[in-house]
């Protein structure tokens, strides 16, 4: 029963020694004073969650994006700086689709309306678009 219960405990811990890295990228304002802050966590060398801090008018906004196999799939955004994400964002990267949902402060959560909806996929696929032309720039010619 020891020699069991010790060999799942070895397997336990070497599946927790895949260990996930951090790396924080900032800039600042000429003035010295912080601009934006982001911390991409990785495990292996796949990255698998961005923290986004914006800094603005004495706010700090932040943003979370949670990916599967470097696919965003996932955002959510704290806009009015209570510690609560007001907006979340469900991706589905092979369909290029999304939705999105406000969280109240009583936890609640509800599909935005269409008109808020529509922006935001407007927003999604110019982006996609500065993706696509950026990765066209990169390729060998």
């Amino acid at each position: 029963m020891k020699t069991t219960l010790t060999l799942l405990m070895s397997c336990a811990l070497s599946v927790c020694a895949q260990d996930t890295t951090n790396k924080v990228d900032e800039r600042r304002n000429p003035d010295g004073t912080m601009r934006w802050r982001v911390e991409t966590t990785t495990r292996g060398k796949t990255p698998i969650l961005h923290v986004r801090q914006t800094f603005t008018a004495g706010k700090t906004i932040t943003t979370r994006s949670y990916l599967v196999a470097g696919e965003v799939v996932t955002v959510e955004t704290d806009e009015d700086v209570d510690g609560i994400f007001e907006t979340t964002i469900v991706y589905h990267p092979s369909q290029r689709d999304l939705e999105a949902f406000t969280r109240h402060p009583d936890g609640s959560v509800v599909p935005v309306s269409a008109k808020t909806l529509a922006a935001y996929k407007k927003r999604h696929a110019a982006m996609q678009e500065r993706e696509t032309e950026f990765e066209k720039e990169l390729r060998p010619r």
